[in-house]
């Protein structure tokens, strides 16, 4: 079994809420069409906020 565990960044002035449609849409949408036969296709957000 292979694991893979990714961290992005959005890009500068892109707003969060644009960031998070376009994980959720575009990268949830490629993991459900299936292409490698995906076990499992996990999202987790990590909020991080700068001092």
């Amino acid at each position: 079994m292979l694991n893979l565990i990714a961290a992005i960044r959005r890009k500068p002035g892109m707003t969060h809420r644009a960031f998070l449609r376009y994980v959720h849409d575009v990268h949830g949408s490629l993991a459900a069409a299936n292409p490698l036969r995906i076990r499992g296709y996990f999202q987790v957000t990590v909020f991080c906020h700068p001092k």
